[in-house]
């Protein structure tokens, strides 16, 4: 009789189909199947970045980047701006209290004799008063009148100057505060501008996008030479520019001038309705300020000629070298008051840097 392990014939049967499950799947990894052979090389790929120590800290990173505001820019320099306005408190409160405890040991040292003693006049005055009265002596009585007026304007001149005050106002100067970022450029190539003054520039210039203006440094005295050829050589026929002249001193002041004539070595005056005088710094504390040529003077805005450098009207004159001389104003309005003493508090000067812009 036949027999037939069961146990056996499963057990062979089920390997069989557990062999051919695998030669399937084998076939699909290796691309011979019904499979996407590039979509399975793609799913590893990804999952193995996923594991990679760095794809979790870029994606926090890229995250702070997308979430990124200009108030998150601006928020330290506030923080910075702000610890300066409390430390400036500080120091007036220190300054208020000190003064105040001078004038307490002044009143503690000084109030109560003066007091007695204006008591005992005012005292035997009363005496006097009495005794007039009791001697019926009618004639004295304007001289205790007198005596009393002088009590009381003695008592009026002690109240009003027994501490005497005297105060200045306080100055703030802007330049206490620099705004600077090395991220925008307006004035390009040079060194002598801050980013507060290169906005002030641009804001004096005008014009339909003046906080966006750029310019592009033409010519830079320390290093192209301070000799007028230097200059003409580099800056003629080159269009409207800005000229920044920086003085020889400490600190180096900064002032300068803007046309729209193009500059040539020609001896010759030019005509120019919108050219113009600037100071930034100066010795007097001139907030940044802006000089516009007199409209009688309109046709000698700029002087031009082959042994001079820049020269804006009669006013500012740059030499051959480093020498300057300034006789505003002259063609221009002075609207700070300081004539000729204006941008440097002399009228010859000699010049650390002259830096000239065109539009770019």
């Amino acid at each position: 009789m036949l027999s037939v392990d069961v146990s056996q014939t499963v057990f062979i049967t089920d390997k069989m189909s557990l062999t051919k499950k695998c030669k399937i799947d084998k076939t699909e990894m290796n691309g011979d199947g019904d499979g996407d052979n590039h979509t399975s090389k793609r799913s590893e790929s990804t999952v193995g970045l996923d594991f990679h120590p760095l794809t979790e800290p870029a994606r926090q990173l890229n995250d702070k980047i997308a979430n990124l505001t200009s108030d998150d820019c601006i928020a330290y320099p506030l923080g910075k701006l702000d610890e300066w306005k409390y430390e400036s408190y500080r120091v007036i409160d220190e300054l208020y209290e000190m003064k105040r405890q001078e004038m307490e040991i002044i009143v503690n040292k000084n109030f109560v004799k003066h007091k007695t003693d204006q008591l005992k006049l005012i005292n035997d005055l009363r005496k006097e008063i009495r005794k007039q009265h009791l001697a019926q002596v009618e004639h004295q009585d304007e001289i205790l009148k007198q005596r009393m007026t002088r009590i009381e304007q003695d008592l009026t001149h002690f109240q009003e100057t027994f501490i005497q005050i005297e105060t200045k106002p306080l100055e703030v100067d802007s330049d206490y505060i620099h705004v600077r970022t090395d991220y925008i450029k307006y004035f390009n190539g040079g060194s002598l501008l801050s980013n507060e003054q290169e906005l002030k520039l641009n804001e004096f210039y005008g014009g339909g996008n003046a906080n966006e203006q750029q310019w592009e440094l033409l010519y830079k005295a320390s290093r192209n030479g301070f000799c007028a050829e230097d200059f003409h050589r580099l800056c003629d026929g080159k269009g409207a520019t800005m000229t920044i002249i920086q003085s020889n001193d400490d600190p180096g002041y900064l002032f300068g001038g803007y046309t729209t004539v193009s500059w040539s070595s020609t001896c010759s005056w030019q005509p120019d309705p919108q050219a113009f005088l600037f100071t930034l710094t100066n010795p007097h504390n001139i907030p940044p300020t802006k000089y516009h040529v007199k409209e009688k003077s309109m046709q000698f805005a700029v002087y031009h000629d082959a042994t001079v450098g820049p020269s804006f009207g009669g006013d500012i004159c740059v030499k051959n070298n480093s020498n300057a001389f300034v006789r505003f104003p002259v063609t221009y309005l002075d609207t700070t008051h300081h004539g000729d003493k204006t941008f440097t508090g002399n009228k010859h000067l000699t010049m650390s840097d002259i830096e000239i812009y065109t539009l770019g």
